[in-house]
């Protein structure tokens, strides 16, 4: 047992001082209870074996949290399989709306402030190819008259492509 010259530390705070009166009385009831001083100091130091034991260091806790993010960005990038980098130009796809707001800044001078807009009928296409794409603008009338898309491209068309095509969107 300890003596009580021994159990009194003048650096120790209550709780240090409460925690050893709590110890010191589970020890009495236990050698109450027919245990002797050996068999509680053999199950304190397991005890105190297990709970070193069971303790995880910090480098291993944070080894676990980068596993982690490996294992959630792999996932990411993998999950249909891995990419084939001579045929797609990035890792990621970046999307539309990113493409967008990185695009170069096109010039609008040649619509600015027009003084006509040319309307034309019945064009063919080497007409269009010729005027289409100039620096002006122009109105093309008729020009889907004779499409067969006209006809084929119904509302009912659409719907059972969308409503027949997996992964439709």
């Amino acid at each position: 047992m300890v003596s009580p010259a021994e159990d009194e530390c003048p650096k120790a705070g209550i709780r240090v001082q409460k925690l050893r009166k709590r110890l010191r009385d589970l020890r009495e009831r236990a050698v109450a209870s027919g245990l002797s001083d050996e068999d509680v100091s053999e199950i304190a130091a397991e005890e105190a074996a297990l709970a070193t034991n069971a303790a995880v260091p910090p480098g291993e806790r944070l080894l676990v949290k980068w596993a982690v993010v490996v294992a959630a960005l792999a996932y990411a990038f993998f999950r249909d399989g891995v990419p084939d980098l001579t045929h797609y130009h990035c890792l990621v796809d970046a999307g539309a709306v990113f493409r967008e707001f990185t695009r170069p800044v096109l010039s609008c001078d040649f619509c600015r402030e027009p003084t006509r807009v040319t309307e034309l009928t019945d064009m063919s296409k080497e007409e269009f190819q010729r005027l289409g794409y100039a620096d002006k603008p122009i109105v093309l009338r008729g020009a889907a008259a004779h499409w067969k898309a006209m006809k084929t491209f119904s509302y009912a068309f659409l719907r059972d492509v969308y409503l027949n095509t997996t992964d439709a969107f």
